[in-house]
């Protein structure tokens, strides 16, 4: 009976962030300026939609995991804030007003989204044994995750470059990642979870696709 719940709540909860992608999708593509704003705005609630999603999944919640994952969350909170106020580490950029409430200037949100992308990449990844090579890999995935992001920060209301996505933003996002992979991973080990692939092949589709219907 336990086995029947779960399959069908992994099945509930996999059509549910499905769903609310594919609305996002189709609402930024379609709709008016107003209602694409609207749609926009509710970015910070969708992201912590998809960390309740994937950590009800999660298996093991030992101390380990609850410290090492809000360490993740705060030293990727922290890394934007010095980014933003100095310009030092990945450019000078400003955030806009869809990602929600800022503090020193970040959004707040953006603490969850480093631990999502982290967590749903060391998941996918799960079977690399060599810490190293996870690492590399897993800094690998989430950049590339931001190639496709940088050309649609500004039309989101996301953040602003002031002269566009340099290349030290993705060297700096690489070597940050790679940092927090092994950190995760040292602390952490492998862990499974069936939702992090989805979860992040989302994460690709989404900004993949708004890259073709808003050039």
């Amino acid at each position: 009976m336990t086995s029947y719940i779960k399959n069908n709540l992994f099945k509930l909860i996999t059509a549910n962030i499905i769903l609310i992608y594919a609305v996002g999708i189709l609402t930024i593509t379609f709709s008016n300026d107003s209602m694409r704003g609207v749609i926009l705005g509710l970015t910070p609630v969708n992201l912590i939609m998809n960390l309740v999603m994937l950590l009800t999944f999660h298996k093991i919640w030992d101390r380990s995991f609850i410290l090492s994952s809000l360490f993740i969350a705060l030293l990727g909170y922290f890394i934007e804030v010095i980014g933003v106020k100095t310009g030092a580490i990945f450019g000078n950029y400003t955030y806009g007003e869809n990602l929600g409430v800022k503090v020193f200037d970040v959004p707040i949100i953006m603490s969850l989204n480093w631990f999502i992308l982290v967590y749903s990449a060391a998941v996918i990844l799960n079977k690399v044994k060599n810490i190293l090579l996870f690492s590399f890999l897993g800094a690998t995935l989430i950049t590339l995750l931001d190639v496709f992001m940088e050309p649609l920060s500004a039309k989101l209301d996301f953040w602003y470059w002031d002269l566009g996505a340099p290349l030290q933003n993705f060297i700096a996002w690489y070597l940050f990642s790679l940092v927090l992979f092994i950190i995760f991973r040292k602390i952490n080990g492998s862990i499974t979870n069936p939702l992090a692939k989805i979860v992040l092949l989302l994460h690709f589709i989404f900004f993949i696709i708004l890259n073709v219907v808003l050039k």
